[in-house]
């Protein structure tokens, strides 16, 4: 098999059975350095179970797998660097590896078309459940004559957040799969992975649609906010007993509680003992169709994509915007670099002035209002980095592990790292430290929940809150206590940028909604004042992004994007994770699953939409 990233050739998978009927695989591919290497060895009873899994090698960030799965009578036992459990079983179940491969995924599809209903319990724990998508016939053409396969797709339900899509042939063995960055496909069929793409991208549109339908709540009438306590971002300030009124897509009315005038048949929303914030930033995300929904839940109303394929982000961006799917406003960032083994994941690949003209242009055109350079300075590493000296190639992983190393030595107050900060200020360099990676890569340990995560990790889907005990980077013998100094440097770093008054964005690189509320408690944790915090999720970044004059406060004539919390986020920054509702304005004039999607009027530009 190919392996793909945005099109680009970066590794293969090969499957095959031994001598001793036991089915083989070796996967690995090349991201900018990193990449799994991976050799497995899976044993099948009669019933396409697993009985026997054995994976070493490494993973996607170079450290050591040796993962181990063995299902003997109704005993199953596991062993990798998160896990070591065991269970009786009175059925048959599966077991996904914590470190698996594409065609290994193909196995459990494989289990499940044998078994009852298509569904299976998961070990440790969650259900598995199968469904078929439909039937296509891919062609190629080469110097023998047209061949053809007929492959059908799959969605697996149980694993995530949002269904995979697997294809198996009509042998029932694995064809391949595809998203938006990521695509695996037969040798010799890669030109069949933009039809695979879009067949998958129809179906999960089709599922999104129906949570859009679902989920939301669309007013038809003016809404009215009632007895909140209201954050203001100019100010800093928290006044209670305040009323917002909200007709069609903007703030109509702020004011004191008895002292707003409220539409007779407005719908009236008790916010008492919550606090109203302006819907909060993430600046540095790369959407997925599922991420619009986990963004809007936890009170991300606004997001700016710093890479992903084109044609998917334009219409994620249109179906969040006109409501067939939930989701925040996108700003959108065009990424390009050079080709080579070390090259982003793009497929904008320029050599010369001319075709980064072209492609400026071509961004430009979509609606793009920057252009990503790689690797350009943000995340807070890159601040380190700079004090590495020149030999050290900042394209390999040792942009990670150098800071983990010698980030700890680095001292804040040298005319050095003064001079470097003063430099940024004057050039109005812009700070996107996404300080939760450095966290987890830096402090988390396996077998351990991970920190950026922990407090959300047992309201995860179970193979989701697996992942979070494989640990971060790997740690050099006797240096555990080096990388958790390195990181607290990382977070004194962050305090320097704020006090030396350069601007800070709130970014995370990493999960949609929940590691935002992680990136803004790790900024209090650094010494920012916790309502300072608030303003650069909320005003701060809709000033860097150009929206101040109708995102980032809330105030008579904005456009209608807050949140509803429980608790004081100025007064306990984790009081952030409580968000009861959400308001963002969409578009109206485009049907709904059926309905137009005007709220309040014919006349109406925008809808408000409230979810829960």
């Amino acid at each position: 098999f190919s392996v793909l990233i945005q099109g680009n050739e970066a590794g293969s998978e090969e499957m095959w059975v031994d001598e001793t009927g036991h089915v083989r695989f070796h996967f690995a591919f090349n991201d900018r350095g990193r990449g799994p290497d991976l050799d497995a060895r899976v044993g099948l009873n009669e019933r396409g179970i697993p009985v026997v899994i054995e994976t070493s090698g490494v993973d996607y960030l170079k450290s050591p797998v040796e993962e181990r799965f063995q299902l003997q009578g109704s005993t199953a036992t596991w062993k990798n660097q998160g896990e070591d459990g065991s269970r009786e079983l009175d059925g048959d179940a599966l077991f996904i590896p914590m470190n698996g491969t594409p065609a290994m995924g193909a196995l459990a599809a494989r289990a499940l078309l044998q078994a009852p209903d298509w569904r299976l319990p998961l070990l440790p724990a969650g259900d598995m459940y199968l469904e078929k998508v439909e039937d296509r016939t891919f062609e190629r053409t080469s110097e023998t004559g047209t061949e053809s396969i007929t492959a059908t797709q799959y969605a697996i339900s149980g694993l995530g957040f949002s269904p995979s899509y697997v294809w198996l042939d009509e042998a029932g063995l694995y064809f391949g799969s595809a998203d938006g960055w990521f695509g695996v496909v037969r040798e010799g069929w890669d030109a069949a992975l933009p039809e695979m793409h879009a067949a998958q991208q129809e179906r999960n549109a089709a599922w999104l649609g129906q949570l859009a339908e679902d989920l939301p709540e669309r007013p038809t009438v003016a809404v009215a906010i009632q007895g909140a306590r209201l954050f203001d971002p100019h100010t800093l300030s928290m006044t209670p007993g305040v009323t917002v009124v909200v007709e069609g897509n903007r703030i109509a009315a702020v004011g004191p509680d008895g002292e707003v005038s409220i539409p007779s048949e407005a719908r009236v929303v008790d916010a008492e003992g919550k606090t109203l914030l302006p819907g909060l930033f993430d600046m540095h995300v790369h959407l997925s169709p599922i991420d619009g929904v986990l963004h809007m839940a936890a009170g991300v109303t606004t997001v700016r994509d710093m890479a992903n394929d084109i044609d998917q982000l334009l219409d994620m961006r249109q179906r969040f915007d006109d409501g067939t799917a939930i989701g925040p406003r996108v700003i959108m960032a065009g990424f390009m670099d050079g080709p080579g083994p070390y090259a982003g994941p793009t497929k904008v690949l320029v050599d010369t002035e001319a075709e980064i003209r072209e492609w400026i242009a071509r961004y430009d055109s979509l609606g793009y209002e920057q252009i990503k350079i790689y690797s350009e300075i943000t995340h807070a590493n890159m601040l380190f980095l700079n004090f590495q000296g020149d030999t050290l190639d900042t394209r390999t992983p040792a942009r990670f592990t150098a800071v983990a190393q010698y980030g700890a030595e680095l001292d804040l107050e040298s005319d050095s790292v003064q001079d470097f900060l003063q430099l940024l200020k004057d050039r109005e360099v812009i700070v996107d430290p996404t300080v939760s990676i450095w966290e987890g890569m830096f402090t988390g340990r396996p077998g351990e929940v991970s920190p950026n995560f922990e407090p959300v990790a047992d309201r995860l889907p179970p193979t989701v809150r697996r992942g979070f005990l494989a640990g971060g980077l790997p740690v050099p013998d006797e240096m555990d206590m080096r990388y958790r100094e390195s990181f607290q440097r990382i977070l004194d770093m962050v305090a320097e940028v704020y006090e030396q008054g350069i601007t800070i964005v709130p970014g995370t690189d990493a999960m949609a909604g929940f590691a935002l509320h992680r990136e803004l408690e790790l900024y209090e944790r650094a010494g920012i004042p916790a309502a300072q915090v608030l303003r650069i999720a909320t005003l701060g970044s809709a000033e860097v992004a150009g929206r101040a004059d109708q995102l980032g406060s809330i105030e008579p004539g904005k456009l209608a994007d807050m949140i509803l919390v429980d608790g004081d986020p100025t007064a306990r920054m984790s009081d952030i994770r409580n968000v009861r509702l959400g308001w963002r304005a969409v578009r109206c004039g485009q049907p709904v699953q059926g309905h137009r999607s005007c709220a309040v009027s014919e006349a109406s530009e925008r809808l408000v939409q409230v979810t829960s």
